[in-house]
C-alpha cells in the first residue's frame, strides 16, 4: 500500500510519511513528519465511496451517450452531436474531476484540514440542464 501511495505521489507535491499517510510537502520539507494522531479510517473510506459513486455516475453518462448515438443515427448528425457526444464528454470530465477531488480530500484528511468543496454537483446539474434543453429542441423539431 505504501509503495502504491508513494508512486502516486511522484511529482504531485505529496509525500508519504513513516506511517504510510499522504501529506502535502512544504518547500523546506524533504521528508514528511510522522504524526502521532492518525485520522479515522472511516473518513477515508467514506471519501473513497464518494469517488466510486461519482465514477458510477460518469460510467452511466458515457453508457447513455453511447446508447443514444446509434438510436439517433437516422435523425442526422445534429441529433448525435447535441445529445450523444455531450453525454460522453460529460462522463469523461466527471470521472477526471472526481478523481482530482478524491485526491485533494485525501490529502486534507491526512493533514487534518478542512475538506475542500466540490464543484461536481454544480457541474452535473448545469450539464444535465443543457443536455435536457438540447433534447427538448430535438423533440420539438426545431433542430434536426
Amino acid at each position: 500500500m505504501r509503495i502504491a501511495l508513494a508512486m502516486g505521489c511522484i511529482g504531485s507535491g505529496l509525500v508519504v510519511n513513516d506511517m504510510g499517510g499522504v501529506m502535502m510537502a512544504r518547500p523546506d520539507q524533504h521528508r514528511a513528519e510522522a504524526s502521532d494522531e492518525r485520522p479515522d479510517p472511516r473518513v477515508s473510506l467514506a471519501n473513497e465511496r464518494t469517488l466510486l459513486a461519482w465514477t458510477r455516475t460518469a460510467l452511466a453518462l458515457i453508457a447513455g451517450g453511447v446508447a443514444v448515438v446509434p438510436l439517433l443515427g437516422s435523425d442526422g448528425p445534429g441529433a448525435r452531436f447535441l445529445l450523444g457526444l455531450p453525454l460522453i464528454a460529460l462522463g469523461a470530465v466527471i470521472g477526471l474531476v472526481a478523481h482530482r477531488d478524491w485526491r485533494h480530500r485525501e490529502v486534507a484528511i491526512v493533514a487534518g484540514e478542512h475538506l475542500p468543496p466540490s464543484m461536481l454537483p454544480w457541474l452535473l446539474a448545469v450539464s444535465i440542464g443543457v443536455v435536457a434543453a438540447a433534447a427538448l429542441l430535438l423533440a420539438s423539431g426545431m433542430v434536426s
